[in-house]
């Protein structure tokens, strides 16, 4: 699967086995808002207590694309307007 900035992401760490447990609390939510020159993606992470909040405030996160699956769950165009307030596109 590709993978673009943007992308509405669920981060699924190595220990969750996602099929039998798709609701782990281990699970995060977030987008991706840049990619090394390797191709490894940098992701920010919805708080998992309050989703209207970011839980990386400063930075974002590199991750692994093999824990990575896309899931759309917020409307694409907040996602896209973040981005911008965040600087990662200009309008």
């Amino acid at each position: 699967m590709s993978f673009r900035i943007g992308n509405q992401i669920a981060y699924i760490p190595s220990h969750v086995d996602f099929a039998k447990n798709p609701k782990h609390p281990d699970i995060e939510y977030g987008f991706i808002t840049s990619f090394n020159n390797n191709g490894v993606p940098f992701c920010r992470y919805w708080n998992n207590f309050d989703r209207t909040q970011l839980r990386t405030q400063a930075n974002s996160e590199c991750t692994p694309l093999e824990n990575l699956r896309r899931c759309d769950l917020k409307p694409q165009a907040e996602i896209d307007h973040l981005l911008v307030v965040l600087g990662y596109r200009k309008e």
